[in-house]
C-alpha cells in the first residue's frame, strides 16, 4: 500500500475512541487533509503509553484465544520471530493478522504478493480504505475494522459516514467516488451481484483497470477477514470490539 499521513497523537486517540464507542467526534475531513506529511506502513493507531496498554501490545503468539499453535517467541527461528514481532509492533497488538499463515510460508508469500500490484494501481486512498471497511463490516472482522477505520477518516471519508457504516445506517459521503464505491460493494457483498448501472457508475470514475484492482482489494481483505475470524486472531486485550452485531449489515 502507499504511504499514510501522520496526524497528531491526540487526534488519533479521539478517532479511535469515537470508532469504538460512538461517543466522541472523529477528526474532520478538513483536519485530515491539512496533514501534509506521510509515513510508510502507517495506521492511525494510538501508541500504547500506559503500563496496561504496553503489556497488551507486547508480541505474544500465545495470546489467549488465538487458535494457531505457534511456538513461543524464544523458540521461533530468527526469521519467523522477526516477522512476527515486526508486524505485531507495527500494528501495536499482540498477534498480527499475518500470524495464522506463518506455519505456511509459501501460502503467506503468495497471498501477500497481491497487495503490491493493487497498491501500484493508483487507487485513491479514500476508496481503498472505504473498500476495506465495507469488507470488515460485512464479515464483522473486528481487528480489520479497528486498524482501518481511523485511517479511513484521515484519507477523507467523513467520520459520520464511517460511524453510520459501523452501526448499519446509510452513510452520506463526501465525493461521488465514495458513493459509487459504497454502492458497488453493497451490491457485491450483500446481493452477490452488481447491476450494470452500478458497475458503469464506478467504472466512469475509476476506469476499468482500477475497477478490477479495487475488486481484488476487496477480495484480499475478505480473505484476511476469514483468516482473522476462523483462527480467532485477538484484538488487543485492552481494546473493546468496535463492531456491534447487526440484524442487517447494509441498508
Amino acid at each position: 500500500m502507499t504511504a499514510k499521513k501522520i496526524i497528531a497523537q491526540t487526534v488519533v486517540g479521539t478517532a479511535i475512541s469515537a470508532l469504538f464507542l460512538g461517543a466522541v467526534s472523529l477528526p474532520s475531513q478538513a483536519h485530515a487533509q491539512a496533514q501534509p506529511e506521510r509515513r510508510a506502513n502507517g495506521y492511525a493507531l494510538k501508541e500504547p503509553t500506559t503500563p496496561a496498554e504496553i503489556a497488551a501490545a507486547k508480541p505474544n503468539p500465545q495470546a489467549p484465544g488465538f487458535r494457531v499453535p505457534l511456538p513461543p517467541l524464544e523458540q521461533m527461528d530468527p526469521a519467523m520471530r522477526a516477522d512476527f514481532e515486526f508486524n505485531a509492533r507495527r500494528l501495536k497488538t499482540s498477534v498480527p493478522p499475518t500470524a495464522p499463515l506463518m506455519l505456511n510460508p509459501e501460502i503467506k508469500a503468495v497471498v501477500s504478493s497481491v497487495l503490491g500490484p493493487v497498491g501500484r494501481s493508483g487507487l485513491p486512498e479514500d476508496l481503498e480504505e472505504l473498500t476495506i471497511l465495507m469488507v470488515a463490516r460485512y464479515w464483522g472482522a473486528q481487528f480489520e475494522w479497528w486498524v482501518h477505520a481511523p485511517q479511513t477518516v484521515i484519507e477523507g471519508v467523513p467520520a459520520d459516514a464511517v460511524e453510520a457504516l459501523r452501526t448499519g445506517r446509510r452513510p452520506a459521503f463526501a465525493t461521488p467516488g465514495q458513493e459509487a464505491t459504497y454502492k458497488y460493494f453493497v451490491e457485491l457483498l450483500r446481493d452477490h451481484k452488481v447491476s450494470d448501472a452500478t458497475y458503469e457508475e464506478l467504472r466512469k470514475i475509476l476506469g476499468t483497470q482500477q475497477l478490477v484492482a479495487i475488486t481484488e482489494l476487496g477480495g484480499y481483505y475478505g480473505r484476511l477477514a476469514m483468516t482473522l475470524i476462523a483462527h480467532n486472531v485477538p484484538l488487543r486485550a485492552d481494546v473493546s470490539p468496535p463492531l456491534p452485531q447487526l440484524a442487517r449489515t447494509f441498508p
